[in-house]
């Protein structure tokens, strides 16, 4: 808590023309309002709502709105619990796709410096994520306020709590809105079993009996199945298209090259590797390209190899809104595609690259 000194106009300017050009500054300030009552939705933006309302020690709402009037200190004018005896409650929440970042605001005393009150800042959940109090609010001459420094972002609404007294004043309540910043989450695949899609004199079709083992691919003869887990990042909104990384730990060719064309699609039921029952598809498959994969002259594989796949935004969601429905993935490869001589390609941990808002 500070005494406060208005910064300069220059220095104002400067500040934001330090900030990306995707922030929205904004200031709600009582000044321009008579004596009365804070008007619904006074400092809304575009990008965020604003709302007022004085609540009792129980938290139940006596009024949706909180007073304005004049004698707070230095303040021209402040809003206050509209109600002695009971908290205002100033709530700054943000579009959908936006955040706030609420960075001060000044109180002040009516007429005189008040002791022992509650400010704090609450979350979307009504409980304090800081707590001033207990806080004195200077204001006995017209010189005098105290500011609240803050620096909070949140995706949801930030609730300005001051009370219980109306002899509390409140303005200048500083505020940027900025659109939310996707959060890239990086899955590693936590089961992988072998499935053989092609009956010939080694292999009979069905899933490999040992069970989970790593991601082999053995020529066209056996796909990888792959289950993600994804039960983490329930409640969260997918921002874009996933990519699954598959990268190339070793091959085992009978040339240098191997050329094939690889494509991932979802499963639509559960498999049991223990049964050997075949899994099952649709029709649906991501990301099909031709690919090539080489070995050195020595049979050594070359670093940096891998295949990506871009698994639909609305899949991913879907997997997240309803575990249920997330059976994994099988990557298939091409059945004649495959150069001459034996070719068996080993998977690292494949991943699951996932950006949420």
């Amino acid at each position: 808590m500070l005494q406060i000194r208005y910064p300069s106009f220059a220095t104002v300017l400067a500040v934001m023309a330090i900030l990306p050009p995707a922030v929205w500054c904004s200031e709600i300030t009582f000044d321009s309002l008579p004596a009365g009552n804070v008007p619904d939705g006074f400092g809304s933006s575009s990008h965020l709502t604003a709302s007022y309302s004085t609540v009792n020690g129980s938290g139940s709402v006596d009024s949706n709105n909180m007073g304005v009037y004049y004698g707070y200190g230095a303040l021209q004018m402040a809003a206050y619990p509209s109600q002695n005896g009971d908290y205002g409650e100033i709530t700054l929440a943000p579009a959908p796709g936006y955040q706030v970042t609420l960075s001060s605001f000044v109180m002040a005393g009516y007429y005189t410096n008040v002791s022992g009150q509650t400010v704090q800042i609450l979350g979307a959940n009504g409980n304090p994520v800081l707590d001033y109090s207990p806080a004195t609010l200077m204001g006995a001459t017209k010189q005098d306020s105290t500011m609240f420094t803050s620096d909070l972002t949140s995706t949801g609404p930030l609730t300005i709590k001051i009370g219980p007294s109306w002899d509390d004043g409140i303005d200048y309540i500083s505020y940027s809105t900025a659109p939310i910043s996707p959060v890239t989450h990086t899955i590693t695949a936590d089961g992988i079993v072998t499935y053989y899609p092609f009956q010939n004199s080694n292999y009979t079709t069905g899933l490999f009996a040992s069970g989970i083992g790593p991601p082999v691919m053995g020529s066209q003869w056996s796909w990888p199945l792959m289950d993600f887990d994804l039960s983490g990042l329930a409640g969260e909104t997918v921002n874009s298209d996933g990519v699954l990384r598959l990268n190339l730990d070793s091959l085992s060719l009978g040339t240098t090259q191997m050329q094939t064309t690889l494509q991932v699609a979802p499963l639509v039921e559960a498999y049991d590797h223990t049964t050997g029952a075949t899994p099952g598809w649709g029709d649906t498959t991501f990301g099909a390209a031709h690919f090539v994969f080489y070995q050195n002259a020595d049979g050594s594989t070359p670093a940096g190899q891998y295949a990506d796949f871009d698994i639909p935004e609305a899949t991913l969601q879907s997997w997240m809104d309803s575990p249920g429905t997330n059976y994994g993935l099988v990557l298939q490869q091409e059945q004649t595609t495959v150069n001459a001589g034996t070719s068996v390609i080993d998977w690292g941990s494949p991943l699951i690259g996932v950006s949420v808002l």
